[in-house]
């Protein structure tokens, strides 16, 4: 048991013995564990500052447990949650119950405080902890994958980019030369908000409502990784796309953490070219991106050739904390509307 641990909030003050205890316990991970990157994503998120408690016996820090607060839209209405994201207890205190308690407190601190729900993709170590504590396993993550074919319209954009580059004018909301530019450029474009109102207009489903201020910080200010777009705006009209590239043992993944179409056939037809030109200019051996069965995401993903994989992905669990938000019962995948960047590991 965790008797003579003593347990805290967290505080900003406490972020280098955080992700030290993080680095012993767990090693290095997929996404950088360095101060900066915990301060990025715990202390400067738009929806706040993380909750978080530590657990400490005789002054040294032998647990925490960090939920990334989130805020989620359905049916015009706002959903206060909450991601269980970062947990890490010191090798001398494992299996003395310090993550059950960190985690319940912290539950039922946020629950208090208003969020409706929290939401996790946890490993497969974790996972039977949290299924104990009332969590539910919605299903593994609706992962897709493979390599878009050629297009003839998706080569029409590539020409067109390297025209731009040779010093043609480039049109008003036209994406980068080449294909591909730092989210910061994508940010700049004037005609992005209106894209992201058309994007998420009258959804039902639980969604991250998307705003510049959010892709700043989700995508353009992270620190250690490197995030890219393509985009073609014609007012509320168009597509953008935000990707990461990665390696995959012999293989250069580009994955498709953004696809942003307005609900028009002009969005749907520009977002299927984007995703072609845009793996094409990134050298990509094959595309990888995550949409839930049934939303505009999956079918533009499945007509641009990527396909359900055939393989076990990450498995997606929940926790409601009251009343169903906005009407949705968050433990089914038809109340859910997620891309790749909502399930990336952080």
């Amino acid at each position: 048991m965790s008797g003579g641990v003593e347990v805290r909030r967290f505080t900003p003050a406490d972020l280098p013995r955080v992700v030290e205890l993080a680095r012993t316990a767990l090693g290095e991970g997929s996404a950088p564990r360095t101060v900066d990157y915990w301060r990025w994503k715990h202390l400067e998120s738009p929806f706040g500052p993380s909750p978080g408690l530590v657990a400490e016996h005789d002054g040294e820090l032998v647990g925490i447990r960090l939920f990334l607060r989130w805020r989620l839209r359905a049916g015009g209405r706002e959903v206060a949650a909450v991601r269980a994201v970062d947990t890490a207890t010191h090798p001398a205190w494992q299996g003395r119950g310090v993550f059950r308690r960190l985690t319940e407190e912290l539950v039922a601190e946020v629950a208090a405080e208003g969020a409706a729900l929290v939401f996790n993709t946890p490993n497969r170590a974790s996972r039977s902890g949290y299924l104990k504590m009332g969590w539910t396993d919605v299903g593994r993550v609706p992962a897709r994958a493979g390599r878009p074919a050629p297009l003839r319209l998706a080569g029409r954009l590539l020409r067109s980019r390297a025209r731009a580059d040779r010093g043609t004018p480039r049109a008003p909301g036209r994406g980068p030369p080449g294909g591909l530019a730092p989210v910061d450029d994508l940010l700049s474009a004037p005609r992005l908000p209106a894209l992201l109102a058309a994007w998420g207009r009258e959804e039902a489903r639980l969604h991250t409502p998307r705003s510049v201020e959010y892709l700043r910080w989700r995508y353009a200010s992270v620190p250690g990784l490197r995030y890219h777009a393509a985009w073609e705006l014609d007012g509320e009209a168009g597509a953008a796309v935000v990707l990461r590239l990665r390696r995959r043992g012999f293989c250069r993944e580009v994955a498709l953490c953004e696809v942003l179409a307005s609900p028009d056939p002009r969005g749907v037809a520009a977002a299927r070219a984007l995703i072609r030109a845009a793996v094409r200019a990134a050298g990509g051996d094959y595309a990888a991106a995550a949409a839930v069965r049934g939303t505009a995401e999956a079918r533009i993903l499945g007509r641009t050739g990527l396909v359900p994989l055939p393989v076990p992905g990450r498995r997606f669990t929940v926790r409601s904390l009251g009343d169903r938000p906005a009407g949705a019962d968050p433990r089914r995948w038809s109340a859910w509307r997620l891309s790749l960047g909502d399930l990336e590991l952080m």
